[in-house]
C-alpha cells in the first residue's frame, strides 16, 4: 500500500526504498564515502548519514541533485525499472539522437517520473 509505514520507522515503504537505493548506490556503486558524496551534492554529511540509515527520506529536490550530480538513471533509482543504474547506459534512448527522442517519450517518461515523486512527498 502506497505511504505505508514500517514498524519501528517514521518511513514510508518508498520512502525506504530510496534510502536504500542511495546507500547501494554510494557503497557499491560509485565507492565514494559519505563526506564526499555531501561535498558533491553541497550537503552536510549528517544529512547523508541520516538518508543512508533510513532515518529521513531525501528531499525531492535532493533527489533531482542525485540523478543529476551522479548521472543515474531516474528509472532505475526511482520506478524500481529493470534498468541500468547510469543514465549513460540507459538502453531507454540508446542509440538515437537526442533531437529524435519523441515528445512523447519524454512526455511519458517525465509522468512516470513525477507520479513516483508525488508518492515519496505523500
Amino acid at each position: 500500500m502506497p505511504g505505508q509505514k514500517i514498524a519501528g520507522s517514521n518511513l514510508s515503504r518508498e520512502d525506504r526504498k530510496v534510502c536504500e537505493k542511495f546507500k547501494y548506490l554510494l557503497e557499491d556503486v560509485l565507492h565514494i564515502t559519505q563526506a564526499e558524496a555531501g561535498e558533491r551534492l553541497g550537503i552536510y554529511q549528517n544529512t547523508l548519514s541520516r538518508i543512508v540509515r533510513g532515518v529521513n527520506a531525501p528531499s525531492c529536490g535532493l533527489i533531482i541533485n542525485i540523478l543529476d550530480t551522479f548521472e543515474i538513471n531516474p528509472y532505475w533509482f526511482l520506478l524500481d525499472k529493470n534498468e541500468a543504474i547510469m543514465a549513460k547506459d540507459s538502453s531507454r534512448y540508446k542509440g538515437k539522437p537526442v533531437d529524435k527522442v519523441t515528445l512523447k517519450e519524454i512526455a511519458d517518461d517525465l509522468k512516470d517520473i513525477n507520479d513516483r515523486l508525488r508518492k515519496l512527498l505523500k
